[in-house]
């Protein structure tokens, strides 16, 4: 049962992350600064001296607890955290992250298949004797930010069944930048029916996070969807919309938008509910009257050559985009 709050006010009190934690391992960066940004307080778990001391310095941000049991973890989890322990996250990047928040009764937070090309993302923004960490250690949740550097944001836009995700992964492929898979496929692909209004919240939630999180580690980035397809879908499903993404969509920025065309065939999915064609074509203009809206630039993608037309935008646009 997700909290009201994240519905009400897209804040989050508490989310745990569980060691190993490689040292100087990329994708260890991107969890821990994802966590910061999803929930006001971060929790590590490590089971040594040494990863602790690491975590520390690394991550000034972060609460470590040295624990060795799942039984000494639950007592400091009952310290630590008020309320259910259902609305606490657990972000899970492999396996036995699982079977930890099925013994916490926390609610599991997959996130370790939603970047692809990690390999891509710079981290020397977060060295521990940088600005940055003083930023994170002084300002307050409501006003974190990564410091401003120039990075450029792409995101692939439209109806369902159109070929966003498959057009993002060719990009990604041949250009090499990291890439955001969308969340709400991941996320409902672990939940046993088909998604309510408050999986808007936390979706959206999680979706800003790893925008935030990512784009300022790579001098570009490619989002299959984002928070202004969250939007029109939460208003399209369920007649409303979190008052906190309204305001979200309003002050997010994008360089691009891929806004791709419904012309390809229907394709049956267990979470697409738009077979219709005329559904799929309001849907895409939703799409393109939002982007008017918030006067964000965009190129419309039709027909079968897709890839070189997306990929001709991107060199026209970006100095840093070469075929």
């Amino acid at each position: 049962m997700l909290s009201n709050e994240l519905v009400d006010s897209g804040e989050v009190e508490h989310c745990w992350l569980a060691g190993p934690f490689p040292v100087l391992q990329p994708c260890c960066d991107y969890l821990f600064h994802f966590a910061y940004h999803f929930a006001s307080n971060v929790h590590a778990v490590v089971k040594s001296n040494a990863e602790q001391r690491r975590i520390k310095q690394r991550y000034p941000f972060v609460q470590t607890h040295l624990t060795k049991t799942t039984s000494s973890l639950s007592a400091v989890v009952e310290s630590e955290v008020d309320g259910a322990r259902a609305s606490q996250f657990f972000v899970v990047s492999k396996d036995t992250d699982w079977v930890l928040a099925k013994e916490l009764d926390m609610t599991p937070l997959p996130i370790e298949k939603v970047l692809v090309n990690s390999d891509q993302l710079q981290t020397a923004a977060f060295h521990s004797s940088s600005k940055l960490n003083h930023l994170l250690t002084q300002e307050p949740v409501e006003r974190r930010q990564y410091l401003h550097a120039k990075h450029n944001k792409v995101a692939i836009m439209g109806p369902e069944s159109a070929g966003k995700s498959t057009l993002a992964l060719a990009l990604a492929q041949q250009l090499r930048f990291p890439l955001v898979n969308e969340y709400a496929r991941l996320w409902l692909s672990y939940q046993d029916d088909v998604g309510c209004y408050e999986d808007i919240a936390l979706i959206a939630k999680v979706q800003q996070a790893i925008e935030q999180t990512v784009a300022a580690q790579a001098k570009l980035v490619l989002f299959d969807t984002g928070l202004m397809t969250t939007q029109i879908w939460s208003q399209v499903l369920f007649r409303k919309v979190p008052e906190w993404l309204e305001k979200q969509v309003q002050q997010h920025h994008y360089d691009l938008v891929l806004l791709v065309a419904p012309d390809l065939p229907w394709q049956f999915d267990p979470q697409r509910c738009q077979p219709e064609q005329e559904a799929r074509e309001h849907f895409f203009l939703q799409c393109e009257a939002l982007l008017k809206q918030l006067g964000i630039v965009y190129q419309v993608i039709s027909g079968i050559d897709r890839l070189e037309q997306a990929k001709q935008a991107l060199v026209t646009k970006f100095s840093c985009v070469s075929c």
